[in-house]
């Protein structure tokens, strides 16, 4: 699943990585919350992972801010353009044709 994530993330233009949104979903959402028993449950991890790998990297003012991102409106029309042509052929993306996105 994240192979295909990354070779998709890469031809609509976005330096994904292996698990680099779960990582930082991980960390501002234990930042928001303050719960690393409710964060384990939502991303998979022990609270002791949570608390050894995530606790403290980020405040409540960066995980705001984190969690208000939107894509510029160029940008969203951009993403929905590729949604729309990934409906029509879902394996494209995959399959390395590059004339997708």
């Amino acid at each position: 699943m994240f192979q295909a994530w990354d070779r998709v993330a890469k031809k609509i233009g976005i330096r994904a990585g292996a698990n680099r949104f779960r990582n930082s979903y991980t960390s501002y959402r234990v930042a928001q919350t303050g719960d690393t028993s409710k964060v384990s449950r939502e991303t998979g991890n022990s609270p002791d992972v949570i608390e050894e790998d995530y606790l403290e990297l980020a405040t409540e003012e960066d995980a705001e801010k984190w969690f208000k991102i939107r894509p510029s409106p160029k940008r969203l029309a951009e993403l929905r353009a590729c949604a729309k042509e990934w409906a029509e052929n879902p394996t494209a993306l995959l399959d390395g044709d590059d004339t997708v996105g």
